[in-house]
Order: structure tokens, then C-alpha cells, then sequence
């Protein structure tokens, strides 16, 4: 059978257009349109700042985003500050799921802040996310109290009649360092108070709160050098040391040496006046 024209040309076009069908690829010039179907949204990996963190300072807002093998990639990616109008966040050239935005004054005030990071595809799908954040200074400071009395310097003179001794911590609630990093002690300085071991050495004091620990000790009488310490170790330590005087004191917070030197003062004066009588 003789090929004609007709048919000739005929399974030309039956060929061509098999593989027309069969492959997306425009190898003739004409434009074929591929159609992705999109319904999930884009999913966050991770954020900055973190949530519940805790920070001296925030410059920029940053987060990894992924749309996944089959979406149809992230469009944009902005940022709610407390409100505040939405910051666009630009996309890395050098990682596609990293947006970053530099803010133009950084975030120092003390305070807790949230955060929304919102994604969106080429497809419009949308997803947010809330992020809970604190700034605030991350070097432990605080104030140390016996029996409700503020002690603030090692020069500072304790004297009680009571054997009875309360020992509190009270962390700046401005201070960003959580209560599980830091460790509160009261010790004798057996160095300078033989008399310690009557007493005790070391006491490590219970938290009451997030803010605030304390115990109580009874302690014989006598004159002591005690050793305050609260430790949150590379956020820093707040200690004093200081002298007590515990139990039996003279009336008046007068101690017994400063009664001698009364005692001698007044019987060099009497001898003085004898003196001048001869």
C-alpha cells in the first residue's frame, strides 16, 4: 500500500501531538501552563526571637518558613510587633525558607512583648504564628535582708538580740535570669569566726517565689562573719560579707568592747581631775 500525502501527514500529526500531550515541555514555542494545586498553608521551623526568651536587646526579626516539595513557595512573610504596623521580612539569598527584616531602633526597653509572624503562599494560603519574648538586663542583681532589714554593704552591722536570724534574697524583678539558675547560700566565714561550727557553715535557702528566697536559722550567741551569696553563675553573683552579732548584746546596740573603752575613758578622766586637784 502506497503512502499518500494525506496519510503521510496524518501520523505526523498523531505523533507530534502524543508527545504534546504527554510532556509539559514547550519545545515549539507555544506556551503550555502547568497547574499546581495548593491547599496548605506555610509551616515555621523557627523564629527569632524564640518564644518565652529572654534578650538585653533585639536588632532584627528573623524566621524560617517552608512551603513544602508540592506548595507553591512563600510569597511574603511580615512581622506585628504589640500591634505596631506590619514590617515586611525579606527572603535570604542564600537560604529561600530564611526572611529577615533589620529593625531601624532596636528593642531595649524592659518589658515582655508578643510577637506575630505572618507567611503566605503564591496560592494565598495563609498561617501566623505568636511569639511571647521579654528584654531586660541578664546580669543577676537583687537585695539581701536579715530578719527584714536590708544589708547592702559588707561594712554594714548586723546586731539582734534575737538567736533567732531570717535570711532573705530578693532578685530585681527587672533581671531576666530564671530562679533555676541561681543558687542562694548564707555561710559562716569560719576564717574570721572560730566560733562557727556552734553555729552552722553552710545554708542553702529555698525559693518562696520567682523573686524571693529565705530561711531561718538559730544561732548561739556571739559575733560572726557571715558570707551572703546568690549565684546564677555566667549571669553573674550578688554577695556581701558582713559581721552579726547574735544573742546577748549590750543595751543600747552597745558592745562590750566600746562599754570597756567607756569604762577606761572615765577612769582616765577621774584621774586627770585628781590630777589637777593636787
Amino acid at each position: 500500500m502506497t503512502l499518500g500525502p494525506f496519510r503521510g501527514v496524518g501520523i505526523a500529526l498523531v505523533i507530534v501531538g502524543l508527545v504534546l500531550f504527554a510532556s509539559p515541555v514547550d519545545f515549539i514555542g507555544i506556551g503550555l501552563a502547568q497547574v499546581v494545586v495548593d491547599t496548605t498553608p506555610p509551616q515555621f521551623l523557627s523564629t527569632f526571637p524564640a518564644h518565652t526568651g529572654w534578650y538585653s536587646t533585639v536588632t532584627a526579626f528573623s524566621v524560617r518558613v517552608d512551603d513544602g516539595a508540592e506548595g507553591s513557595g512563600v510569597y511574603s512573610v511580615s512581622a506585628i510587633l504589640n500591634e505596631f504596623p506590619a514590617v515586611s521580612l525579606a527572603k535570604s539569598t542564600f537560604d529561600p525558607s530564611a526572611w529577615t527584616v533589620k529593625l531601624a531602633s532596636p528593642i531595649t526597653q524592659t518589658g515582655n512583648y508578643i510577637l506575630k509572624f505572618i507567611a503566605t503562599d503564591y496560592a494565598g494560603n495563609g498561617n501566623n504564628i505568636n511569639i511571647a519574648f521579654s528584654v531586660g538586663p541578664l546580669t543577676l542583681a537583687g537585695k539581701w535582708f536579715i530578719n527584714n532589714i536590708e544589708i547592702s554593704t559588707s561594712t554594714d552591722k548586723f546586731i539582734t538580740q534575737s538567736r533567732t536570724v531570717t535570711f532573705k534574697f530578693v532578685k530585681d524583678p527587672n533581671v531576666l535570669v530564671s530562679s533555676s539558675q541561681i543558687t542562694v547560700t548564707v555561710s559562716c566565714d569560719s576564717s574570721k569566726t572560730p566560733s562557727c561550727s556552734q553555729a552552722f557553715t553552710t545554708r542553702t535557702l529555698p525559693t518562696t517565689d520567682t523573686q524571693t528566697w529565705t530561711t531561718s536559722v538559730t544561732i548561739p550567741d556571739g559575733r560572726y562573719s557571715f558570707v551572703l551569696k546568690a549565684d546564677a553563675g555566667s549571669a553573674g553573683v550578688v554577695a556581701l560579707n558582713f559581721v552579726g552579732e547574735i544573742g546577748n548584746v549590750s543595751p543600747f546596740n552597745i558592745t562590750a568592747q566600746q562599754i570597756l573603752g567607756v569604762v577606761i575613758t572615765i577612769f582616765g578622766v577621774a584621774l586627770i581631775a585628781k590630777g589637777d586637784e593636787e
